[in-house]
This record gives structure tokens, C-alpha cells and sequence, in this order.
């Protein structure tokens, strides 16, 4: 998500050559716009002990003493992020679930 966000910011903001595949498009006539908007927005960069990038975790975002004080869960951003995640298909032998 965050890859196409950037594509798309350099696509319209910068005039870079991108392929649509790429690129993140939302209705601007979508309900609650603006607070996807707010919820995608929100939550800082945070890094794991390895040095790998992550997003911060909601734990984080709840506590009181956060730059910014203390925000609610981002369900719509969340929501938003899954509609977006590789489905892998998997076949199950119901026999074996019996």
C-alpha cells in the first residue's frame, strides 16, 4: 500500500511515468473519506529490533503519552489495507475436517 501511495503521489505530483497497476485509486465521492484519509495517516514509522521498517502498533497508538496523544483504532484504514492483501486459495479436504 505504501508503495502505491508513493507511485501515485510521484505519478500526479511529480509527473513520473507509472504503470496503472501501480497506483492507488479512491473515489473522492467515497463515504467517510476523509476520515480513511485521517486513519491511513495517523499511525508513525517504527522499526522491529532487526531494523526493519513497520507500521506502529495499535498498542502504541492507544497509550497516552504518544507524540499526539492517544488515538482510536484505525478500522476503516485497516479494512481499507486488507482489501488490498494477496489472497492465497487453498483447497481443503473436508474429509479430513470431519
Amino acid at each position: 500500500m505504501a508503495d502505491r501511495a508513493r507511485n501515485t503521489f510521484n505519478a500526479v505530483k511529480k509527473g513520473m511515468s507509472v504503470d496503472q497497476a501501480d497506483l492507488l485509486f479512491i473515489d473522492s465521492d467515497m463515504l467517510n473519506l476523509s476520515q480513511l484519509i485521517d486513519e491511513l495517516c495517523t499511525p508513525k514509522r517504527d522499526f522491529e529490533n532487526a531494523g526493519l521498517v513497520k507500521v506502529e502498533s495499535k498498542k502504541d497508538l492507544a497509550k497516552a503519552n504518544r507524540e499526539g496523544g492517544a488515538q482510536l483504532s484505525p478500522n476503516l484504514a485497516d479494512a481499507f489495507i486488507m482489501a488490498f492483501a494477496p489472497v492465497e486459495a487453498k483447497r481443503y479436504d473436508m474429509g479430513a475436517l470431519l
